[in-house]
């Protein structure tokens, strides 16, 4: 019976070496810029705490499935710009969010806020919130530079290079694309539709935290077209299982571990695929009821059980359960249909999909 503990394991293993890696190339381009206004050269020592503290499973999948073809190239610089590209759309998302709080640490932002109020205490908090959100535009700007670095100064043909950079500003353009529309949508009060909130599943989640890595892995290992098809078509699919399963934790997970109240997504308004498919189902009354709760600017906890309890009533949870156990299957067989050298490389990739299934935050 396959379980969550081999990719578990995996990360484990891998993510020193990223780090390791990551830390070692921002230093080194550091040096390039030693003369150049040093009194922001903090960047670089919070660009590499910032990307340390994430999981790295972007760059570990890069690495699986280079390893899995048994490619000739080095994989690792590539891995190193994937968690480089992470970090700069959480530095600006957090920013578009006004998340103050990021992996237990403060955001970047909010740290050069307030850096700015201990050297210039009579500057009002607005301002200095200001200059805290431009300078962390400008880090996240520096981090993504980086990422580019990481792939141009690779030991790999120009060849290679030249595909995975056109991989990369492809899938990057489609994110943020994607995240324009979500900005969009959290200042509208329509609920779009299972079909819209599908597609921004996969263009915001799937093609940057499963796809684009598959697909860089591929094209190291030299995987023919057919496989990357497969690949692409793998990270679309788990893109989609990984988000449900995030919307769900936002309704129902265990606020001592996902650290979120319960119903959080449900307070903040956000268009989920559980949302979409409640309005959906609902009759007429129902709806006006449920409209009228979603248009509060404060939901109280009775909102949130209101809201619960009628997902409950009209089926949401069990259906969108049940497409995420056909989501699972549909993944390990495309999974089963690569070509890969490794058969390790299968079971970690199956081991993955449970995870992203089954997770508790």
């Amino acid at each position: 019976m396959m379980t969550s503990q081999m990719i578990l394991d995996f990360l484990t293993e891998i993510k020193p070496q990223i780090s390791y890696s990551l830390e070692n190339l921002i230093r080194n381009e550091q040096q390039h810029y030693r003369n150049i206004l040093s009194p922001m050269h903090s960047a670089f020592s919070r660009s590499i705490e910032f990307s340390k503290t994430g999981k790295m499973i972007r760059g570990a999948l890069v690495i699986l499935l280079s390893n899995g073809y048994k490619s000739r190239h080095e994989s690792m610089p590539i891995a190193v710009s994937m968690e480089l590209f992470q970090s700069f759309l959480l530095i600006h998302d957090d920013i578009m969010d006004r998340d103050p709080i990021r992996r237990g640490n403060p955001a970047i932002y909010v740290q050069y806020a307030s850096d700015i109020q201990v050297k210039n205490s009579a500057l009002p908090q607005e301002q200095a919130n200001h200059y805290g959100e431009a300078l962390g535009i400008c880090v996240g700007d520096v981090v993504s530079f980086l990422g580019y670095q990481a792939i141009t100064g690779a030991d790999l043909p120009d060849s290679t290079k030249i595909r995975l950079l056109q991989r990369v500003n492809y899938e990057l353009t489609r994110v943020g694309l994607a995240q324009m529309q979500d900005v969009a949508w959290g200042a509208s009060v329509t609920i779009p539709d299972s079909r819209e909130i599908y597609q921004m599943y996969v263009n915001k989640t799937g093609r940057y935290t499963f796809t684009l890595p598959l697909l860089l892995g591929g094209i190291l290992g030299d995987a023919s077209e057919t496989d990357l098809s497969t690949l692409e078509r793998l990270g679309d699919t788990l893109g989609i299982l990984f988000q449900i399963k995030d919307d769900e934790l936002g309704i129902l997970g265990n606020p001592d571990i996902t650290g979120k109240p319960r119903g959080s997504d449900l307070r903040e308004n956000k268009k989920t695929i559980f949302l979409s498919t409640l309005l959906e189902k609902v009759k007429d009354d129902e709806r006006e009821q449920v409209l009228v709760v979603l248009s509060k600017g404060d939901k109280t906890d009775e909102d949130i059980e209101f809201l619960t309890g009628l997902m409950a009533l009209h089926g949401v949870f069990s259906n969108l359960e049940l497409e995420l156990q056909r989501l699972a299957m549909e993944c390990d067989t495309l999974i089963d249909s690569l070509s890969l050298g490794r058969a390790t490389t299968s079971d970690i990739l199956k081991s993955l999909v449970h995870y992203c299934a089954v997770r508790d935050k």
